[in-house]
């Protein structure tokens, strides 16, 4: 299988800075790629369409402060979008557990009551590695079953499963949901994309 270029960071360099990369131009084309496989042309995995949940990114549980330092909440390329895409390039920021407000505190500490290991996730810090890779994603979905792909089905409950999709050549995972409804209907939703991902995250292909 041959995955599509990556995106490349040389086309983001600009004559005023020839040193450093425009992070807010390269998360902006990232975006608006995903929002093209996935909403105006669609994901279909094995005849089913996958969705990204529409749940915007809301930075209020952290003050609306973050890491990332070469944007504001003005200019922020993640702002008004799903929080979704915010996951899918940026790596976990455990500075956020000091910008939490007292109303979020509680609800960490609430939600960790029945998951010890629940941890804020959004927003992350910015990763050049996993945003470059958004072009593969619907690839990966879509051509499942090629023989360069590693899948692993996973039960969680009587109506939720997850299915991990491994690139081992290129070290890339992508997780779905899916949901079994009553009415037999079936549904998927993109639920992360990693590059070098954790080994606990791969455990599931060798038991």
């Amino acid at each position: 299988m041959i995955l599509p270029p990556l995106l490349n960071i040389k086309d983001f360099i600009t004559a005023e800075n020839n040193k450093e990369f425009d992070k807010i131009a390269l998360i902006k084309n990232a975006r608006q790629i995903l929002h093209r496989d996935f909403v105006e042309n669609g994901v279909n995995y094995n005849g089913h369409k996958v969705f990204i949940r529409e749940k915007l990114l809301d930075c209020s549980l952290t003050n609306n402060k973050c890491s990332n330092d070469f944007c504001t909440c003005e200019n922020c390329p993640w702002k008004n979008y799903t929080d979704m895409f915010q996951h899918l390039t940026s790596d976990y920021d455990s500075d956020l557990e000091n910008f939490l407000t007292k109303k979020a505190r509680k609800i960490v500490s609430k939600r960790r009551n029945s998951n010890p290991n629940y941890k804020v996730r959004t927003p992350g810090i910015f990763s050049k590695a996993r945003t470059i890779r958004i072009p593969w994603i619907k690839v990966i979905i879509e051509n499942f079953d090629d023989k360069d792909i590693q899948q692993v089905v996973v039960r969680k409950s009587n109506n939720e499963f997850v299915v991990k999709l491994y690139h081992k050549k290129e070290d890339y995972l992508v997780i779905l949901t899916g949901m079994n409804y009553t009415n037999g209907n079936v549904e998927f939703f993109l639920t992360s994309a990693y590059y070098n991902p954790f080994p606990t995250l791969l455990r599931d292909f060798h038991s």
